[in-house]
């Protein structure tokens, strides 16, 4: 193989995807990706609502059974992320949830890949949508209805990778970390959306519906965790998060929110961003914004004061 990039002047997507119940979101999902991607591979984890039956109507794409014996499994999951798309003939591969849309600003994803050549792996900029409704499908794309979302270090996720190059991936249990490897043996070129003026985005759509994230999650996923694969790992931790919680998290995600879809982010906003990327939000905030805070407590206290005389 001379050129193991010679496949970006039309390039052959196919898509990857894993479901249990997301008959809410999977029309928005199908509706998008359909117009972007050759062929959608969906795994449907014996699912119980109409998941099956929506994705079986709709053209490109093929349906395949994953079994995990009515249990939700993290370590199977992992490995069918990690093997489902071995059997591609394709040169674009994207793994992601039903619940991740990545959007390239500025075009379709075709396009975009054709303006992006020479990469391996393709990391996007990852952002936490959200709203308190869940709107109903009307055949229109979830972002003319939901618009906000708060910048997720967490999502800098590897979900779009060349297939002609790469060997392995090696996604850990999310798919938020992974360790490619080359064809070739080289090593792996990655584009990071960080660097390249935020084009590429992975528009995380969970935080949608507080009562009916909690249902999901009280309903789908607690009831059907591994109590091994809980107690070794901690795989589905989040999913025991009580309504309160839940509460906090869409309060905290609305007033980080922004419109993701201008074109230009303000600068301070970019550079948080790149802060809690390198730090980790938590860390960055108990090294960095209390200490400040603190030190600042005295003057901030005089201005007031001064102020009010």
């Amino acid at each position: 193989m001379n050129n193991i990039h010679d496949n970006t002047n039309d390039p052959v997507i196919w898509l990857y995807v894993i479901c249990y119940n997301e008959e809410r979101i999977l029309p928005y999902f199908l509706k998008y990706y359909s117009e972007h991607v050759d062929k959608i591979i969906l795994f449907d984890n014996q699912s119980t609502d109409r998941t099956r039956a929506i994705a079986e109507n709709c053209q490109n794409v093929e349906v395949r059974s994953l079994n995990t014996s009515g249990k939700f499994s993290e370590l199977a999951l992992m490995e069918t992320r990690n093997t489902c798309w071995r059997d591609a003939t394709s040169d674009f591969c994207i793994v992601c949830d039903a619940d991740e849309f990545l959007y390239f600003n500025g075009g379709s994803l075709k396009e975009f890949i054709r303006s992006c050549t020479g990469y391996d792996v393709y990391v996007p900029v990852g952002f936490d949508m959200v709203s308190r409704i869940f709107p109903t499908f009307d055949e229109s794309y979830l972002w003319d209805k939901i618009k906000n979302g708060a910048i997720s270090p967490g999502f800098l996720k590897p979900v779009l990778f060349n297939r002609r190059s790469i060997m392995a991936m090696n996604f850990a249990p999310g798919s938020h970390s992974d360790k490619p490897k080359r064809i070739d043996r080289r090593r792996h070129r990655i584009y990071n959306s960080l660097s390249h003026g935020y084009k590429l985005r992975l528009l995380h759509y969970k935080y949608i519906g507080l009562d009916l994230l909690y249902e999901k999650h009280v309903k789908d996923r607690r009831s059907r965790m591994i109590a091994s694969e809980f107690e070794q790992h901690k795989f589905g931790a989040h999913y025991l998060e009580a309504k309160e919680n839940l509460e906090a998290i869409f309060l905290f995600l609305e007033k980080k929110s922004i419109n993701v879809f201008q074109s230009n982010f303000p600068i301070m906003y970019q550079w948080r961003y790149r802060m809690e990327f390198i730090f980790g939000y938590k860390a960055l905030r108990e090294r960095y914004f209390v200490p400040l805070r603190e030190w600042t407590r005295p003057l901030r206290r005089k201005i007031r004061n001064f102020i009010k005389v």
